[in-house]
């Protein structure tokens, strides 16, 4: 859109909008294809793309671009399922993807995935784990390998600028509470949960 002469103003709404399009569809296919349920899979796809963090954090795009999550989510299912290769080449494109579109989402995601494997394996009683702990282990190297070339810049520049003061992080950092909180000037969700 830059080469086509788009203004960036113009750009980022569309990728703004385009986020949050997107992550509705996704969430909605996630819950439609585990529950069946249509109606279900509306419901998951409005609060996923209008929850009120999302809503406050609009200024940062790379926040917003988290429509990567819910289709990581069906992969794993999916892998976890049959555990073939096909399901474990969409998760690393999909991980990879996310890493690329927004690092914070993907760094949220792995530890929550570290969890939420493992309680998928033992919910469906799945016996025999040789063969998915490869697929995930390649799913898991493949998306390395993808994300390698963003990464070592990401991580060069992270060395030049410096961390974060523990002050900053505490101060800025997310509390519970923050997820389902927006300020009173958030046209949407304000009114509701600025009291939290």
């Amino acid at each position: 859109l830059f080469w086509l002469g788009v203004p960036p103003v113009a750009i980022y709404n569309i990728a703004l909008l385009g986020a949050l399009a997107l992550s509705g569809f996704a969430s909605a296919l996630l819950v439609r294809t585990l529950t069946g349920s249509t109606a279900g899979g509306v419901l998951a796809g409005l609060v996923y793309a209008f929850a009120p963090y999302r809503m406050e954090q609009y200024i940062h795009l790379e926040m917003e671009m988290v429509f990567w999550v819910p289709l990581i989510l069906l992969a794993v299912h999916r892998l976890v399922a049959g555990a073939r290769m096909r399901e474990a080449m969409l998760l690393a494109l999909a991980m990879a993807a996310q890493a690329l579109s927004g690092m914070y989402g993907a760094l949220y995601l792995v530890p929550c995935l570290v969890v939420f494997i493992p309680a998928l394996v033992l919910a469906v009683r799945l016996r025999r784990t040789t063969r998915l702990a490869t697929r995930l282990a390649g799913a898991g190297l493949i998306c390395g390998l993808l994300v390698l070339p963003y990464a070592l810049p990401y991580a060069k520049a992270a060395r030049t600028a410096g961390d974060r003061a523990a002050s900053e992080i505490a101060h800025y950092g997310a509390t519970a509470v923050n997820f389902l909180a927006a300020t009173p000037s958030n046209r949407i969700w304000g009114w509701t949960s600025a009291r939290l």
